[in-house]
């Protein structure tokens, strides 16, 4: 029988130590040890119940060959009874034994199910879905980790529940739910019950189906029974279940990690593994036997040492003992059940004493030997499970004052990262697993078959260690070429681990510190088994050997620069991913501090003012202008370190180098055609969202214009907006509504405006005219706010930078594109002119576009409003729900902003409209009176719906006032009407007062005239202060005030004489669609009959005939054939 000894000649082992570090002052350890002493040391970390009573002469003996059976022994003890427990604990349940939730059919609306089928993040109004198992009797439980504090309700509900978009569970009769959004229990009715949750809190719902009761639990601490009495019997059996509304997310947890808070007496909803968990503490207690035990070969005998200075020296005794261990432990590993349980637990441990993670080096220790002893695919998948169990650990851990749990959490991070080779495996594939290349599959919504990744990631595993090579007999000796006589328990696939520093290549990866300018190389050493000696695993020389993994001096291979491009790749991406919200969450800390210095202000003033005999109201007053101070001063020094630290002048230059990099990488692929289409679309993102941050979030004192090349790169950014906005290559939404966001906050700034119009004039022009596309099939309100920009400040009572009705309300983001003061682009402003003047189809084509939003944007405000003001009329209490509110003011806004629009072009381009040797000017001209007619008759009549919705100022309806409509509106009557030439006046004119809609007690709201009556007289004022232009002196200049009267005193003498002059019509003579005009026009072939304002209108969107819808060929002009008296 082959024997492990020290001595004789027949072991062709080396007598000299294999040690994992050098140790110059402790005497070498010879080889393996006697008979005796392994034996002792065996039993000593392989302790057995049955032998623990026996004396060591009455034992027997134990050595490497028979360690095996005696591991495998101890291992099973037990295993029986835990069996028999298991197969008890699936009484009361039905499914699948490992419980996730039902993405295939137990699920209602849009979800987003992650890929251990246990996260859900919802993607529709209000999701629901349940889990793959369900129980009928028993005690349940499982937890959810609550992602984000949105509406969600979690519970239980039956197979027969039917859910909605509208309803989930607890909103049916057997499902039961807890809110901690609301507060609330549901069952069909709802009831205050419970805490109110937040991001990172762990809920826990327990069912007892022997009881019939229902309760919850909030970070271990119960919150009550929520429900009794609920359903039993015959097909009653509950799933886990939720409903979740848009963009909620959680995580749950039926027991396939360990649970973070169990109950007494509740069983999860899937089994531990038990087996495997009893194996892996046997395994670890084993562990902890060996770093504890030291051997005196000296005096042969057992020692104890500390282990927290336990340094594996190279022992091939401990090694070997090791690789028995980690041979039945690291499969093990491989499961995260067991990775939080056991190891994680022992990890943070070893931190429990406390101190500098330094001062704790047997966690750096045992990380060398899973490397050394687990195969590569196992001790990866334990570190990625170890790190996101630590990760998650942290995030949903309970914030207490000191942060003791996060600390303890992230300490042990910390201490793992030190680690060199597992912080580059961690960092290059777990934490920042990006590659530079695009996931077609995914992208294409392909599915692959797991098991072709099993069969390639099976084949890309090293197998060089599974190979079994032919068990030597005892006592064998060294076969010829020299190579090295191997026992059978080192030849065994698993064992071969140990081994594993005499089979391997020993690569030197990057140094931490690297700079980025040169090419890294690494170097590469292999060796076969019969080629290294003991130096090359040991070290000589001044090398350290394969040992540490540092090969001595050879010859460098260069490799690629594809890391560099990977760094720069991943740079950006987390720039895009989580920096730039990071770095605009700090601009909130500015924001307090305003607030605060204000509330402190106000509070001082009101102290000044306070009377001496009111004691009381000043103790207070004083207590409050205490609290302002002390938390003024507060976040000031948190504000100063930001400033110091976050928004320092080092950090812009980083974004900065940011910005400029991404501005080269877009111009080199625009360049290049087709590799613009491979780019990374988080090189745009972070191009726009940097510019951004340089600024709104930097102070003044770091100032952008003392930035190298600035202006250059502000005009290199403003290109790649003007150009890519509308790319027809970008079909992405999201980065096409970033790209016309940004174009839309370039242009409200001056700096920004002039990097524009220093483009070449050639994508000026380019961009322009992809801005007055038509606005139909695209969105059009971006655009529609850029061409405002351009104009403000050049429009009628266009200056203000806030509406005169706001002044005296809080004052907003002086940052908000929205509120920065006027600036308008002439040179961009001719452009647009040339444009429409040159090309009369897309003049055409793109008012006829902003006309028709206008007409719906304003006919929805006008409904909006209608159904505002009924439920403000009602008797009873009603709440107007603030989305419609919101999308109210929206409409009223785009309104606005069109009517700015057309009030830009009749000002650059009036010819347009009153040239009518051009196509469709008189049909554009007809369409504007409507639309204008139609907007001052709804604004401006007394006591109309208008008034009554603006009186109640309502929250979300602030900018909803007189002032913002009506002056644009004037702003395009008095350019048609009054600075136009003697022509276009008249024609104009004309097409005005023959709009039937025309009042003109509109014109005269404007400058607060009441309407003459048909008499002469006016009517006895009223109390009610009238809309009037001449109560904004501050924004209407005494200029347009007079071209107003002009407007009006024109109107009044011209209305007067076309009601002189007009003939009476009779009704067969008036068109058939708008009952306005005479018909003046007949289809060919069909010969039906309009007015030419009508049919011309309604030839722009179509072609068939109101009436017969048989296609139009002709429109022919019509006169009434004059009938002769009998």
């Amino acid at each position: 029988m082959w024997k492990m000894t020290s001595k004789g000649s027949s072991s062709s082992y080396s007598r000299k130590s294999y040690r994992l570090t050098s140790d110059t002052e402790k005497p070498k350890v010879t080889g393996f040890v006697n008979d005796k002493l392994l034996s002792n040391y065996l039993y000593h970390a392989f302790p057995s119940s049955e032998n623990t009573q026996l004396a060591a002469t009455s034992r027997k003996p134990l050595n490497f060959q028979n360690l095996n059976e005696h591991l495998d022994r101890l291992l099973s003890e037990g295993l029986n009874s835990e069996a028999d427990d298991k197969d008890q604990s699936m009484d009361g349940r039905l499914g699948p034994t490992t419980v996730v939730l039902d993405h295939t059919s137990g699920f209602e609306g849009l979800l987003l199910v992650d890929d251990d089928l246990l996260g859900v993040v919802g993607h529709s109004n209000f999701s629901s879905i349940r889990a793959t198992s369900c129980v009928y009797k028993g005690k349940w439980m499982y937890e959810v980790l609550i992602s984000s504090q949105g509406l969600m309700q979690i519970g239980w509900c039956t197979l027969h529940c039917r859910f909605n978009q509208e309803e989930g569970v607890g909103d049916t009769s057997d499902s039961y739910a807890y809110d901690g959004n609301r507060v609330r229990k549901w069952n069909v009715t709802t009831t205050n019950y419970g805490k109110a949750w937040a991001a990172g809190d762990i809920v826990t719902c327990v069912i007892d189906l022997d009881e019939g009761k229902i309760g919850f639990c909030l970070n271990g601490i119960s919150l009550g029974i929520a429900f009794q009495d609920i359903k039993l019997g015959p097909g009653m059996a509950y799933f886990p279940a939720i409903s979740l509304s848009f963009k909620e997310s959680v995580a749950f947890n039926f027991g396939s990690r360990p649970i973070r808070y169990p109950v007494e007496g509740y069983r999860p909803m899937q089994n531990p593994p038990e087996a495997d968990l009893l194996k892996a503490h046997k395994l670890l207690g084993y562990l902890k036997n060996v770093i504890t035990t030291g051997m005196d070969t000296q005096e042969e005998k057992l020692t104890e040492r500390d282990s927290a200075l336990w340094q594996a020296q190279g022992e091939p005794t401990v090694l070997i003992t090791l690789a028995h261990i980690f041979n039945r432990f690291a499969p093990l590993m491989c499961k995260v059940y067991l990775v939080e349980e056991v190891l994680m637990t022992y990890f943070l441990g070893i931190l429990e004493g406390g101190g500098a993670v330094d001062e704790h080096p047997l966690i750096q220790n045992l990380l060398d030997l899973m490397w050394l002893l687990m195969e590569d695919y196992e001790v990866q998948e334990c570190l990625k499970q170890l790190m996101m169990s630590l990760l998650r650990a942290y995030r949903f851990s309970p914030i207490i004052p000191d942060l003791g749990l996060q600390i303890h959490y992230l300490r042990l991070t910390i201490a793992i990262l030190k680690h060199e080779k597992t912080r580059k495996y961690l960092l290059s594939n777990v934490l920042y697993p990006f590659k530079p290349t695009y996931d077609l599959a995914s992208k294409a919504n392909i599915i692959i078959d797991p098991a072709e990744i099993s069969a390639i990631s099976m084949d890309d595993l090293d197998e060089d260690d599974e190979s079994v090579t032919q068990q030597l007999r005892p006592g064998s000796a060294a076969s010829g070429g020299g190579a090295l006589a191997r026992p059978s328990w080192l030849s065994s696939p698993t064992l071969g681990r140990a081994n594993r520093f005499l089979s391997t290549a020993a690569v030197s990866l990057m140094n931490p510190r690297r700079s980025l300018a040169t090419v890294e190389k690494v170097k590469i050493r292999t060796l076969s088994v019969e080629q290294r000696t003991e130096e090359d695993i040991e070290g000589s020389h001044g090398n350290d050997g394969l040992l540490l993994g540092r090969p001595p001096n050879e010859p460098d291979l260069p490799i690629t620069e594809n890391s560099l491009l990977e760094i720069l790749d991943g740079a950006i991406m987390m720039y895009n991913l989580s920096v730039h919200q990071q770095l605009g969450k700090m601009v909130g800390v500015s924001d307090d501090v305003h607030e605060y210095a204000v509330a402190l202000k106000d509070t001082e003033d009101k102290i000044a003012r306070c009377p001496a005999t009111r004691k009381d109201i000043l103790d207070e007053l004083t207590k409050s202008q205490k609290v302002f101070s002390e938390k003024l001063n507060h976040l000031s020094r948190r504000l100063a370190w930001i400033n110091a630290t976050i928004y320092s002048k080092e950090k812009m230059l980083d974004i900065y180098w940011l910005l400029q990099v991404c501005v080269r990488v877009i111009e080199h692929s625009d360049r290049t055609k087709t590799l613009f289409a491979f780019m990374p679309e988080f090189y745009m993102n972070v191009a726009m969202n940097s510019y951004s941050a340089l600024k709104n979030y930097f102070s003044p004192v770091n100032s952008m214009d003392e930035l190298l090349g600035y202006q250059e790169t502000l005009s290199r950014l403003a290109a790649i907006l003007a150009k890519h906005f509308a790319d027809s290559r970008i079909v992405g939404t999201d980065i096409k509504d970033s790209l016309m966001q940004a174009l839309a906050s370039y242009v409200c700034y001056p700096h920004s405006l002039r990097a524009v119009e220093r483009i070449p004039e050639e994508q000026r022009v380019a961009m322009m005219k992809n801005l007055l596309a038509p606005y139909e099939q695209r969105p059009w309100a971006q655009t529609n706010w850029i061409l405002v920009r351009l104009w403000r400040g050049c429009g009628f009572g266009y200056r203000y930078t806030r509406l005169p009705h706001l002044l005296k309300s809080k004052p907003e983001d002086a940052n908000m594109p929205s509120l920065q003061k006027p600036c308008p682009s002439t040179l961009l402003q001719q452009h647009m002119a040339d444009l429409l003047r040159s090309d009369c189809e897309m003049a055409a084509s793109f008012l006829n576009s902003v006309l028709n939003q206008l007409n719906w944007a304003f006919s929805e405000f006008i409904g909006m409003i209608q159904e505002i003001q009924q439920a403000a009329e009602r008797p009873e209490r009603n709440f107007v729900d603030s989305r419609q509110l919101k999308v109210c003011a929206t409409c009223f806004d785009l309104s606005v902003s069109l009517l700015r629009v057309l009030e830009m072009t009749v000002t650059l381009v009036p010819e347009i409209f009153l040239n009518w040797s051009r196509p469709s000017a008189e049909l554009l001209l007809r369409r504007l009176a409507q639309l204008i007619n139609q907007v001052l008759n709804r604004v401006t009549a007394e006591k109309n719906l208008f008034d009554r919705v603006v009186n109640l100022r309502l929250p979300g309806l602030e900018s909803v006032d007189h002032y913002p409509i009506l002056v644009a509106v004037t702003g395009v009557l008095v350019r048609i009407l009054v600075d136009s030439d003697f022509q276009g006046v008249q024609r104009a004119t004309t097409v005005l007062l023959a709009d039937p809609c025309f009042q003109l007690r509109s014109i005269q709201y404007l400058l607060g005239e009441n309407e003459v009556s048909a008499v002469g007289t006016t009517p006895p004022p009223t109390e009610k202060k009238h809309f009037s232009l001449q109560a904004y002196p501050d924004y209407i200049s005494m200029e347009e005030l007079g071209k107003v009267e002009s407007l009006l005193s024109h109107l009044t003498r011209e209305s007067k004489q076309a009601a002189a002059t007009a003939l009476p019509t009779s009704e067969e003579d008036l068109c058939p669609i708008c009952y306005a005009h005479p018909i003046s026009a007949i289809f060919r072939p069909c010969s039906h009959k309009s007015c030419k304002a009508c049919i011309n209108q309604h030839l722009m969107n179509n072609k068939d005939c109101f009436f017969c819808k048989a296609t139009i060929t002709a429109v022919d002009d019509y006169t009434k054939p004059s009938t002769s008296s009998s």
